[in-house]
């Protein structure tokens, strides 16, 4: 009788310790927690997130302000602060949480953002795109548009240069990219494999060490429109009496000019330097007469043989040279470092290639055209002044020559001018 009793007592003893822990091991570890995939969920503990499999052993602790679904899966992002990390569906930490944005993968490669500037991973997390860019966007046909110090570039999906001029910044960063090393980042993974994670830092700091070979690029290479006019000994805009007929009319005596080529030198910097170029110049001035009658016997030879009656619709002296400028040039770059705006001057000179009148007249009562091609008295040899300010693509310019548009003795003491637009090739 005594067993059973000592029995009672040590059941009674031992029961109400069994029950209390079954009683806690029914109490919920988390505070709360979501499914985001089949067999995924996000937890919650302690005002913190992770993601828990569905025996609820975490794969990533609770230890981030928010963990999401990036993209699709098998990708998380998880924030923290206001810096942004990836992880994959099992635990593993692609991404330290050090990003400012970080988008969803396209052909592999995810963009990133970090110190406000953009560079590219893939799947693994290896860094393979450095974030020194102002802008990159997504591949397409297998190339991806980038911008680097104001210049575009294109980059192959392994973060090489592809097609492009080598900046110089472009070229420490490939440089880089060539010779990535492993690397194991500290993780938050409560994995403890082998697995080397290459989340490199690969940025502004990596590449400021190497010395930036900061180019020069002018502004002379384009297409130039402008008008025409001249000026006399007493820089005034009037004609000597014998020669009243050239009078121009403004808006149709245009300067047409094309510079294809050029040759940038740096001087102080990026931003100060010379530049040459080389091109053609078309010069037209529009005379506004009606006869012949209205041009003086001595200046008559100027022009086709033509009637006296004859009416003229059209008269105009055309010149072509073939022009060399020299420009000092300044530019002023904006809060992004682009040299937009800039400024320069520079002596030109030319070498005369052609001149002809042209006479459009109605003679005996059908339309006629006619030319005469001659010196007229012009030097084959030109020099001039010009100068030139502008923004981007854009400009205007101004150009004036000290030398006369004819010879001594061959014809009026007039001095060229012009003002126009530019449009600036690449």
């Amino acid at each position: 009788m005594r067993r059973y009793i000592l029995f009672l007592l040590l059941l009674a003893l031992t029961l109400p310790g069994h029950l209390l822990n079954a009683q806690n091991d029914s109490t919920p570890r988390y505070d709360q927690r979501w499914e985001i995939a089949p067999g995924l969920f996000r937890v919650q503990q302690n005002g913190h997130f992770g993601v828990a499999n569905a025996n609820d052993s975490l794969l990533i602790p609770c230890r981030f302000d928010q963990i999401m679904v990036h993209g699709q899966l098998p990708y998380l992002k998880a924030i923290k602060g206001q810096k942004m990390g990836l992880y994959n569906s099992e635990g593993r930490q692609l991404l330290a949480p050090e990003y400012d944005q970080i988008w969803a993968f396209d052909q592999e490669r995810a963009r990133v953002l970090k110190n406000g500037k953009m560079g590219m991973v893939n799947t693994r997390g290896q860094l393979v795109v450095p974030p020194i860019y102002e802008h990159l966007s997504n591949f397409e046909n297998g190339r991806a548009r980038a911008w680097l110090d104001g210049q575009q570039v294109f980059l192959d999906p392994n973060g090489r240069l592809a097609g492009t001029p080598l900046v110089a910044s472009a070229q420490a960063a490939d440089s880089l990219v060539q010779n990535q090393a492993d690397f194991s980042p500290a993780s938050d993974s409560l994995e403890t494999d082998a697995w080397h994670g290459p989340a490199m830092e690969i940025g502004p700091a990596r590449v400021e060490h190497k010395k930036k070979k900061d180019t020069f690029e002018g502004h002379l290479s384009g297409f130039y429109l402008g008008i025409n006019g001249y000026l006399d000994a007493d820089n005034k805009d009037r004609l000597p009496q014998d020669y009243a007929f050239m009078e121009t009319i403004p808006g149709k005596s245009i300067e047409v000019g094309i510079y294809p080529w050029q040759q940038s030198i740096r001087l102080i910097g990026p931003h100060v330097g010379l530049v040459t170029a080389a091109g053609i110049k078309f010069n037209n001035y529009r005379f506004d007469f009606d006869r012949i009658t209205e041009v003086p016997e001595e200046s008559r030879i100027w022009f086709p043989d033509i009637l006296e009656d004859a009416r003229i619709s059209k008269s105009k002296l055309t010149t072509l040279q073939l022009t060399v400028p020299l420009a000092f040039e300044i530019q002023l770059p904006d809060s992004k470092g682009k040299n937009n705006f800039y400024l320069s001057a520079g002596i030109e000179g030319g070498l005369r290639l052609r001149s002809h009148t042209k006479l459009v007249l109605r003679e005996d009562g059908s339309k006629d055209k006619k030319k005469r091609r001659d010196s007229f008295g012009m030097p084959t040899f030109r020099y001039g002044y010009f100068a030139k300010a502008g923004y981007d693509d854009f400009g205007i310019y101004a150009s004036y020559s000290p030398q006369s548009l004819f010879k001594e003795d061959r014809g009026p003491e007039l001095f060229p001018y012009t003002i126009g637009l530019t449009f600036n090739f690449d």
